[in-house]
């Protein structure tokens, strides 16, 4: 049986939270074209490391 494991996001993991925020943003941009628009990446690597960085909790899943 496969383990999941939760642990805390590090700026390893940016390729795949991109690939699964350009996914999710799609989904917002289809249901409400009015509210979003179409970007390349949801998050920048600035904002990423940002994120990373401060004191709120962001997890990942493996």
């Amino acid at each position: 049986m496969n383990k999941l494991i939760i642990r805390e996001m590090n700026m390893v993991d940016y390729d795949s939270v991109d690939e699964l925020m350009i996914q999710l943003h799609a989904v917002h941009v289809k249901g409400r074209p009015d509210l979003y628009e179409e970007v390349e990446h949801p998050y920048t690597l600035t904002e990423f490391k940002e994120m990373v960085n401060n004191n709120n909790s962001n997890f990942a899943f493996e």
